[in-house]
């Protein structure tokens, strides 16, 4: 039985990082542009309300916008949002991973392998996906927090990642 050293373990993590470096800033350069967009698209579907609105009665009443942050609707409104994030998110994420194990065998590392899972068949097969584990750990903190738990919020959120990500 081999023991694990982690020495070897963090310099041969580091060294795809270091080789992988500049294709991952690009892809999530890209991928935060992206993001930028829909948040600015979404920013009154998430608030009812524009941007000078929100920027006005956010500096007259602050909180008016604790509020309505603390309602239903837009606890319901910012999960659907969530969940949009992270299915424009997870698709990345699994192509960072390809791209450490292509660089590890010896291919050079390119933003291209970053966004692979964004086409057929892998796309539909991860949004299924994160779309069952958004709304199973959405619907998780809202229910903590409608009963009065918001410390709680999180623990199933971090417990239904760490799970169905390793």
């Amino acid at each position: 039985m081999n023991k694990l050293d982690f020495g070897e373990v963090f310099n041969e993590a580091f060294e795809l990082y270091k080789k992988s470096f500049g294709p991952l800033v690009v892809g999530f350069l890209v991928l935060f542009i992206a993001l930028l967009v829909v948040y600015l698209a979404c920013f009154t579907f998430l608030f009812g309300m524009g941007f000078s609105e929100y920027f006005g009665i956010a500096t007259d009443d602050p909180t008016y916008l604790t509020n309505i942050t603390q309602g239903l609707g837009f606890q319901l409104r910012s999960a659907l949002f969530g969940l949009v994030v992270a299915i424009l998110i997870t698709p990345a994420v699994g192509g960072f991973l390809a791209m450490c194990k292509a660089t590890k065998n010896g291919q050079a590392p390119s933003s291209n392998i970053m966004f692979q899972y964004y086409k057929a068949p892998y796309f539909g097969q991860i949004a299924l996906a994160t779309l069952f584990i958004t709304l199973t750990s959405s619907l998780f903190s809202i229910f903590l927090r409608t009963i009065g738990l918001p410390i709680l919020v999180y623990i199933p959120t971090i417990l239904i990642t760490t799970f169905t990500f390793l």
